[in-house]
């Protein structure tokens, strides 16, 4: 039913997710008048009460089967057989370095802007394209995640969206994967990957974020590999500095210099979204649902992806 959704609202150019919150506002507004007005004085509230309690019914059904379930499916390091949540910060450090490595020889090759931020040589739909394809790739060798030949949309009111501190939200109810591209263009594939993962079954954040990568490092495409790595590094990045800042240094002289301008020019862009109530509702929110589908993290499970991507390039040795 998850690819139904998905193949269904796919013939829609515009995300239908986005054009029914917007209808939704009008809408309520309506409904709370209507029940006011014309449900109250003809003494038929109750079953109103129970009609909205039937819908609510419904979308919980809908999101029950759809996708809460993946919740509890083996964990991915199961499926991959790796060993992790024994790794010291020095190994999370050595992976950092690997990632930089690899940063360093792709930057060579990279468009940039004034700002040195690298411009991604294509459009959107291409990026979609190249995605979709890279998935396809890897249904081989990852057979628990499920083929589905649907893009991502592009999120109208991106920069209204900023202001709820997401990137990118896959709705289950429509089986959309929306991308806010109101962000530098090598955050936009890895968001995109994220939430195709999701779309594609994989429903833990650090499992999407880890499929994402490897979407993204697999496909082929030097942009993409390129922006998956410093969407990962900045990841183990900030595990590092957490954990031991004189390690944290060290990072610091050894990073490139375009991942130095990606890091900072994004941060600069998304300063004005960064404190406001919208964002703290929306954080503590999600925080609640990501706890309440057991993940003890909450907001924090994102970053559970480093111990996905330290046993990945560690074993690589």
């Amino acid at each position: 039913s998850r690819a139904i959704l998905s193949y269904a609202t796919s013939i829609f150019p515009f995300s239908v997710a986005e054009a029914f919150v917007i209808a939704a506002i009008p809408i309520s507004i309506l409904y709370i008048v209507y029940c006011i007005v014309v449900v109250m004085k003809r003494g038929k509230a109750l079953r109103h009460i129970f009609n909205l309690l039937g819908v609510i019914f419904v979308f919980l059904s809908v999101f029950l089967v759809n996708f809460s379930v993946a919740y509890d499916c083996t964990p991915i390091e199961e499926k991959l057989s790796y060993e992790t949540g024994s790794f010291t910060v020095q190994d999370v450090y050595d992976a950092s370095v690997m990632i930089l490595e690899e940063l360093d020889e792709l930057e060579k090759v990279l468009e940039r802007d004034e700002d040195g931020v690298a411009i991604m040589p294509y459009s959107y739909d291409e990026m979609n394209r190249k995605l979709l394809l890279a998935y396809e790739n890897m249904y081989d060798e990852y057979d628990f995640i499920c083929p589905l030949n649907v893009a991502t949309k592009r999120i109208a009111l991106s920069k209204l969206m900023s202001y709820t501190h997401t990137s990118g939200i896959y709705t289950v109810f429509t089986g959309e994967a929306n991308v806010n591209t109101n962000y530098n263009d090598f955050a936009l594939p890895p968001t995109a990957a994220h939430e195709m993962a999701h779309q594609r079954g994989i429903a833990p954040e650090d499992e999407a974020n880890f499929i994402g990568f490897l979407v993204c490092y697999n496909s082929g495409d030097v942009f993409l590999k390129y922006s998956g790595l410093v969407d990962l590094f900045n990841h183990t990045a900030q595990v590092v500095m957490e954990e031991d800042m004189e390690l944290y240094v060290d990072l610091i002289r050894i990073m490139t210099e375009g991942v130095v301008n990606e890091i900072n020019t994004q941060y600069e862009e998304l300063e004005p979204y960064r404190d406001n109530p919208v964002g703290e509702v929306s954080t503590a929110v999600n925080d609640a649902y990501l706890k309440s589908q057991g993940q003890k993290e909450g907001t924090k499970s994102y970053g559970l992806v480093v111990d996905l991507a330290t046993a990945y390039f560690l074993n690589r040795e």
